[in-house]
């Protein structure tokens, strides 16, 4: 009698441990592709638009480091993609009526286009950064990178970690 109450005051106990235990995960960030191969990010299996992103990682206050980054190329990317929408526009829409149309502001909207393309890279590296360090429990983890680029020095390989 007293063994099967020892036995049923241990198991209690270690099933209660067991459930003290438990830590709710944080809900996590999720990244994959949508429609013509863009970059979509998911959270709780709803998709995020890149301003609730930024949203959510401007009011986390473990991540108002990653904020900065990640707005202005957000913000420089998107200035450059319609200053570059509009000016190769404008020469399509006068080629209807007009026999002339200025088509070197297609090539400088071209040249927008192209420009944006490091601000749209700093971005995604930079919002990979936050929602890997948002996904781990805001613990820092080490990453060796390797890439081609320009220095004092001139061109060359920069290992980041």
């Amino acid at each position: 009698m007293i063994k099967n109450i020892i036995a049923i005051a241990l198991f209690a106990s270690i099933n209660y441990h067991v459930v003290a235990q438990q830590v709710n995960p944080i809900e996590q960030i999720e990244t994959g592709k949508g429609i013509a191969r863009k970059k979509v990010y998911r959270k709780c299996e709803i998709d995020l638009t890149t301003n609730q992103l930024l949203t959510i990682v401007r009011n986390d206050a473990n991540l108002k480091q990653y904020y900065k980054p990640m707005a202005t190329n957000y913000l420089g990317s998107t200035l450059l993609n319609a200053a570059g929408g509009i000016l190769i526009a404008w020469p399509l829409t006068e080629s209807i009526y007009k026999d002339n149309p200025n088509w070197t502001l297609a090539y400088i909207g071209a040249g927008c286009y192209l420009l944006a393309i490091p601000f749209t890279n700093a971005f995604n590296k930079h919002t990979a950064k936050a929602i890997q360090y948002y996904n781990s429990g805001y613990k820092e983890t080490s990453s060796l990178e390797l890439n081609l680029g320009v220095s004092l020095n001139g061109l060359g390989f920069q290992l980041t970690f």
